[in-house]
């Protein structure tokens, strides 16, 4: 049997929520562009778009969405071992069934054949439950490579990497993405062949999107570049043809603190909501896009320089600039209004020095703050205070360049 071990981990966004489909959609020059980009050479990845441009007006100017996400520490690891394989001839009909154990969420068993089609209505969340996302990659793969599966039986086992800095569920940090990835990347190593596959990392992240797509998620491509691996900060640009990741250098220790504000909030509507808006307001048109572009372009700057200090205004800067442009098109779960747990933080914060911003869809669901290492346990005491929670940490070692991917281990049994 052959086996192979991989670690996931969540994303969080320090500047650019929503920046991913919203940036496509409004005009961008490309003098702008390029002076986001200029101080980068190789991307880490890049993932051809098909199949988004019908969100945009075919004669729209093309724009360019960009984010600045780190990967956390926290992710799932994965163990796969493939129990059954028996490659595709004319007496035998592709088929995959696929077993997955998760702490947690218990098993889950998936199975499609020639026979037995899941059909495009297959995947709801009312057939699959917490599983539709799992169940809608599932599917994507088996659709992308029956051709070269055969016959396959493969077992799944997710859990925790760290029990004592676990990921956040449902937070805003990606972790159903990192599920999907992770799942994806699984099968990609154990059941295709290499040849086959031009760039593992920009297919698993594309498998992964456009499996939680056809199970009716909203998500968009930035959640995927968790792919990227462990504690790594990134540079995200996406238009409406490509999405590519840059890795940012740090110029200096810091760490990025993560606490779960215990509310709750709709990102479904949030997405809706927006999404209007941006029709409607040219306000809303010019934050996504030359502001944005800015204030990125100045924490990118301070990342790069290892000011802390200047990090922490910009990414401030972004939160009141959020909400005064998006605030009121979705009152109930956006700006002072909409998210008061996270609203009550950062001012309790402000008073006491912390400068904190809002995360994920934004809304009453995570909360970060960066701080230079010697602050990271009166930071992780103010959380501890205002929210009764234990916050997950990233910590980000300087650098003088980029790092290479890895994290994945292959072996037989």
């Amino acid at each position: 049997m052959e086996s192979f071990k991989t670690v996931v981990p969540g994303r969080v966004c320090l500047l650019g929520e929503h920046a991913d489909w919203a940036g496509p959609l409004v005009p961008l020059s490309h003098e702008q562009c390029n002076d986001a980009l200029n101080a980068f050479r190789d991307p880490l990845f890049c993932v051809s778009i098909v199949g988004q441009a019908k969100e945009v007006v075919d004669d729209s100017p093309t724009g360019v969405g960009l984010s600045l996400l780190v990967t956390t520490e926290a992710a799932f690891q994965f163990t796969a071992t493939q129990l059954h394989a028996k490659r595709n001839d004319s007496a035998a009909s592709p088929s995959l069934s696929v077993n997955i154990s998760s702490e947690g969420f218990g098993d889950f068993l998936f199975e499609l054949s020639a026979e037995q089609p899941n059909g495009d209505s297959g995947i709801s969340k009312e057939r699959y439950g917490d599983w539709v996302y799992a169940a809608g990659v599932l599917e994507e793969f088996y659709e992308r490579y029956k051709e070269e599966l055969g016959c396959c039986v493969v077992d799944i086992k997710v859990q925790q990497e760290s029990q004592r800095n676990p990921l956040l569920i449902k937070k805003g940090i990606s972790s159903s993405a990192a599920f999907c990835v992770g799942i994806a990347r699984c099968l990609l190593h154990l059941l295709v062949p290499s040849r086959h596959v031009d760039d593992h990392l920009s297919t698993e992240m594309d498998i992964a999107y456009s499996g939680e797509r056809r199970a009716g998620s909203k998500c968009g491509r930035m959640d995927q570049c968790c792919a990227a691996g462990p504690g790594k900060v990134l540079l995200i640009a996406i238009s409406r043809h490509e999405l590519k990741g840059y890795e940012v250098p740090i110029g200096g220790d810091m760490s990025v603190l993560v606490a779960d504000l215990g509310a709750s909030k709709d990102t479904a509507q949030i997405l809706a909501d927006l999404r209007k808006g941006l029709e409607q307001d040219e306000r809303r048109c010019t934050f996504f896009s030359s502001r944005n572009h800015a204030l990125l372009l100045r924490a990118t700057a301070c990342l790069r320089n290892g000011n802390v200090v200047g990090l922490c205004r910009a990414y401030s800067h972004y939160q009141e600039e959020f909400d005064a442009a998006c605030g009121d098109v979705c009152p109930t779960q956006l700006g002072v209004q909409g998210s008061p747990v996270l609203h009550r933080v950062i001012e309790d914060g402000r008073r006491e020095g912390w400068h904190i911003k809002g995360i994920g869809s934004q809304g009453d669901g995570a909360a970060l703050m960066c701080v230079v290492p010697e602050d990271e346990s009166g930071g992780a005491e103010f959380f501890r205070s205002a929210l009764d929670t234990e916050c997950m940490i990233i910590r980000l070692k300087k650098q003088l360049t980029g790092t290479s991917m890895g994290g994945e281990t292959c072996e037989q049994e």
